[in-house]
């Protein structure tokens, strides 16, 4: 390879690295988007969901998120967040069989 090629493969590799960095950091503020959050909190109560390993229950979320929102976002965005183990449970199918289902815990450390 040429001199000219490699430092052309290296600006790609940069340039393909920093477009890649734009893409995610641009989904992951979607995704941690307040209203997004609130839709997901929604959709969570009205499956009745449980409480996860940390054993804070669902409706103990919006007080935690009113007072630690903006932490834990930047916490995601900078990629310092760590996410814990889920919980498994066993349940039902409706042809009598069961599977297994991760439950994540809320957000607390």
């Amino acid at each position: 390879m040429l001199g000219w090629q490699r430092k052309h493969k290296v600006y790609a590799t940069n340039v393909h690295n920093a477009w890649e960095r734009v893409f995610f950091s641009s989904m992951l503020e979607e995704i941690l988007d307040i209203r997004n959050v609130q839709r997901a909190f929604r959709q969570v109560t009205a499956n009745k969901g449980a409480g996860g390993t940390d054993g804070m229950q669902t409706d103990e979320l919006p007080d935690y998120l009113n007072a630690n929102w903006q932490t834990l976002r930047s916490d995601i965005l900078e990629g310092n967040y760590r996410p814990h183990a889920v919980r498994k449970v066993e349940i039902s199918k409706s042809d009598g069989g069961r599977r297994m289902l991760g439950i994540p815990l809320s957000l607390t450390d």
